[in-house]
């Protein structure tokens, strides 16, 4: 009797985490970005010091408090946290007072640049922007993972999407689909080594831009096809920006310069806008 009660209580237990999980994908994002900062700290050498992540969740968390108690409304803090997350993972600083900074303005803008409901630019994207354009001493580091945690990662990130995002997952796919077939487009006419071509893959801004940024559902088109034509859109700047005017970040800024068209995409092809559990705004 007592082994089935346990067997009962393990099984509820069991359920309950995976109800978890499943109530807010963002949770899993939390826990999976987390964790690839931790390894990255303690075991890659990220060049970030725990205060300057302290820093940046108290001043992301803290402004949102701000604005929710300013707006009158009640909404959870998921989708800061990953936004800090994500400043912690791609900004690095000489500076412990940058990185903060961004965070608190990157999270206003979900409250003030807005329009149809929705936030315009992904704010980890417009914390990168900020900080290497406006911040002297703040740099992009999209080669910090090594060969063998990058190809451990992908496969992570790649269940994760499958798993947790299959409503959107379409934009990640196509994205890889269409940025890879122009580098191999790229190898084939250059009549490089396919070397080159899976270097590329282990480039960690990349799965970061793939996974956690290009597929936020707040700055996305909100039809599935609209999300690959987007997606589509993207990756023909990001080819152009790298390899016709040799500019470096050419993901951030391809996405960057791509958001405002959500808004003629959202006009063009229309569907309901996403929503996360339990929110009224982010």
């Amino acid at each position: 009797m007592s082994v089935r009660i346990l067997s009962l209580y393990k099984e509820h237990s069991l359920n309950s985490v995976i109800n978890f999980f499943r109530s807010d994908v963002r949770i899993l994002q939390i826990i999976l970005m987390g964790t690839l900062l931790l390894v990255g700290v303690f075991f890659r050498d990220f060049s970030i010091l725990p205060i300057q992540i302290g820093f940046t969740f108290v001043a992301g968390l803290f402004t949102q408090w701000i604005w929710t108690k300013f707006l009158k409304i009640d909404i959870a803090y998921f989708s800061t946290m990953i936004t800090c997350l994500g400043l912690s993972l791609l900004i690095r600083s000489d500076f412990i007072w940058v990185h903060p900074i961004i965070a608190a303005i990157v999270v206003s803008s979900k409250f003030v640049i807005r329009i149809r409901g929705k936030h315009i630019f992904n704010p980890a994207m417009l914390g990168v922007m900020i900080g290497i354009h406006f911040f002297p001493g703040t740099w992009v580091s999209p080669g910090q993972w090594g060969y063998e945690l990058t190809i451990g990662i992908w496969l992570i990130v790649f269940g994760f999407i499958v798993s947790g995002r299959a409503g959107i997952s379409e934009i990640s796919f196509a994205f890889l689909f269409f940025y890879f077939s122009l580098l191999g487009y790229r190898i084939i006419n250059f009549g490089y080594s396919w070397d080159v071509w899976i270097h590329q893959l282990q480039n960690g801004a990349l799965i970061l831009f793939t996974f956690f940024m290009i597929t936020d559902p707040k700055t996305i088109p909100n039809h599935r096809i609209a999300r690959v034509f987007h997606a589509l859109l993207v990756a023909c700047v990001a080819y152009v920006w790298a390899f016709q005017y040799f500019k470096t970040n050419n993901l951030i800024w391809a996405l960057f310069l791509c958001s405002p068209i959500v808004i003629v995409w959202d006009l063009l092809f229309k569907a309901k806008k996403y929503e996360w559990e339990n929110s009224t705004i982010n």
